[in-house]
């Protein structure tokens, strides 16, 4: 072949090249934003991989705790000795509470935490979403140590080991702790919350799960979620969940799944494992125990509700403690009482015992 003809195929394929990339900027302003969401996890996947840093090399750590109220912090007592016991460590605490009637809030203290916006969020709306969205946000704008860990609490949690045995577990690994499903536990879950996401344009259908709301994100993860609809071109990407019973319950495990964090309910398929880690960045495990009542399906008397409900606990008790310490928690739910000093009693009893599974993976 002559120079002057590899000289035109040259040319030929360099046309072609442009051709394809400029096709392929038109095609992008004209996807739908779920595969604008695709599109950005293949090129993630044809990236490099990120090397992931060592948080334990910095000496500086922020612990956020983000609380979700109505208008009280009942256990206030109670979390305020626990973050007292920061000052023995090398960890600073950052407190943000998301009040549905902020204007009710009696306490000092939680008022100087609260948010500056609030979505006076009803039961299962997308508006305590919403709410969890802002005080990720504020967090992160109000934060700047790169090693933290931002974990979410309801008014009726409390913790169930000394701050310090927290801490260890909390940054015994580099990752986040969502305990997720990628497939409804029953039809009706499947229809209330999988299905109204599904039905959008938004989300890809194979990245769409769920974990528990009271979850731990590092602040890598959460800067991800909260900027994933800038990426995509659509700022709103939580109006794919309005429809959702629920909504905080798929949210943070399906937008991690949008990033790439999280496989893909294809990817688990396709290894023939559901637990499968993107990486060793999550930990598949709960933050904050409670015990769950199960609808009875097989009952027609129309006397029970359909929904999952979290027991409601009396008060905090030694095998309590102990049950939540063996499935890895540290916080738990939900308490009607507990005063300060029975607390400190039970959870300083048992400081000798180890959170389950913080060994690095």
């Amino acid at each position: 072949m002559s120079f002057a003809s590899l000289m035109g195929q040259h040319r030929g394929a360099k046309r072609r090249r442009k051709v394809k990339k400029s096709s392929n900027s038109r095609d992008l302003s004209a996807m739908s934003i779920e595969d604008r969401v695709r599109s950005l996890l293949r090129s993630k996947k044809e990236a490099a991989p990120t090397q992931h840093s060592n948080t334990n090399s910095h000496t500086s750590k922020t612990l956020a705790l983000l609380f979700i109220i109505i208008d009280t912090l009942h256990f206030e007592d109670i979390w305020r000795r626990w973050i007292a016991r920061s000052s023995e460590t090398h960890v600073h605490v950052h407190i943000l509470v998301h009040a549905k009637h902020p204007e009710k809030v009696q306490s000092p203290w939680v008022r100087k935490h609260l948010t500056k916006t609030s979505f006076q969020p009803e039961w299962g709306s997308v508006e305590i979403t919403r709410a969890m969205i802002t005080l990720v946000e504020e967090s992160l704008a109000g934060c700047s140590t790169p090693s933290m860990r931002l974990c979410f609490a309801s008014e009726s949690c409390v913790p169930v080991v000394p701050f310090d045995n927290a801490v260890a577990a909390l940054w015994s690994t580099r990752t986040s702790w969502l305990d997720v499903k990628r497939k409804p536990r029953n039809g009706y879950n499947g229809s209330a919350q999988w299905v109204p996401i599904e039905k959008t344009s938004l989300i890809p259908v194979e990245c769409v799960c769920k974990s528990d709301q009271w979850i731990c994100l590092t602040r890598q993860h959460a800067e991800l979620v909260t900027t994933l609809p800038s990426l995509v071109d659509h700022n709103d990407m939580w109006q794919a969940y309005r429809k959702c019973c629920a909504s905080d319950e798929m949210y943070f495990a399906t937008m991690l799944a949008c990033t790439g964090v999280l496989p893909s309910r294809r990817e688990s398929i396709s290894t023939f494992n559901e637990d499968v880690q993107a990486q060793g960045q999550v930990s598949l495990r709960k933050m904050t125990f409670v015990e769950w009542i199960y609808p009875d399906l097989d009952d027609y008397s129309g006397s029970s509700s359909l929904a999952d409900r979290p027991v409601i606990f009396d008060g905090l008790t030694e095998e309590l403690v102990t049950r939540a310490i063996a499935e890895g928690c540290i916080f738990a739910r939900k308490f009607r009482g507990c005063s300060a000093d029975e607390w400190e009693q039970l959870v300083y009893s048992t400081a000798d015992r180890k959170v389950e599974g913080t060994k690095e993976k």
